[in-house]
């Protein structure tokens, strides 16, 4: 099958780098790989939102400063990657893609995604002694 939408042909570049996908309620595709972390993608306006989510551990929510700084210090670190707490005080790190599909590109920025979200547990970041 010729994939026609944004959303199909990343879907299909995914299912290439051996991600498992499956499509959720409004077209939202879920990505798990058994070597890289789980992805929801969902398309916007302004382009296609790969997000993930991590649980800050109690020792997270005791240090709350601390943890702030180091989603300050995963931000200058990554390339596409941005990182945030959400209003539960979990961290939400996402990057965006724009709405125009080219297979080099696209191989490229999810490189760098998976480099970006691997240097969460990077010690100069110090987020890892804070999430689940």
């Amino acid at each position: 099958m010729f994939a026609t939408t944004l959303m199909d042909q990343i879907a299909a570049h995914l299912d290439f780098l051996g991600y498992e996908t499956s499509w959720g309620e409004d077209r939202v595709l879920f990505a798990r790989h058994p070597r890289h972390f789980n992805l929801i993608v969902k398309d916007y306006a302004f382009g296609v939102l790969f997000t993930t989510f991590f649980k800050v551990n109690d020792k997270g929510l005791s240090h709350r400063n601390e943890v702030h700084q180091a989603v300050n210090a995963y931000n200058r670190l990554a390339r596409v990657c941005r990182g945030y707490l959400d209003k539960d005080f979990d961290l939400v790190v996402e990057a965006c893609f724009p709405n125009y599909y080219d297979k080099g590109v696209f191989g490229s920025f999810m490189d760098t995604l998976n480099e970006d979200l691997r240097a969460l547990a990077d010690e100069s970041v110090g987020l890892r002694q804070f999430v689940l």
